[in-house]
């Protein structure tokens, strides 16, 4: 996940990067999509191995934003249209 974040890092750019829709987009396809495959066996993960894809989540979102670094991951969800990935899992639990 880690190489996955150093893309994100390096096609972002202030003044020459990528946009935002575009660094959401590769979130979306690069990373989301590894953790929404597994989601199934994250109902027996314990916290720790939670807050782990949360803080990868965290990561990917503020590279997207360019947000700060105290900024919280709720903040950056809500601001990218990105639900939690505990509810993420319920859907598609449903679907």
């Amino acid at each position: 996940m880690q190489k996955t974040l150093n893309l994100m890092r390096a096609v972002s750019g202030k003044h020459w990067g990528a946009n935002r829709e575009s660094l959401l987009m590769i979130y979306k396809a690069l990373v989301r999509s590894v953790i929404d495959y597994g989601a199934i066996a994250y109902d027996n993960a314990t916290e720790s191995q939670l807050a782990r894809l949360d803080s990868v989540q965290c990561q990917a979102l503020r590279i997207s934003t360019g947000a700060m670094t105290g900024t919280s991951l709720a903040i950056m969800q809500a601001h990218c249209g990105e639900i939690p990935h505990q509810l993420r899992r319920l859907k598609s639990q449903a679907e």
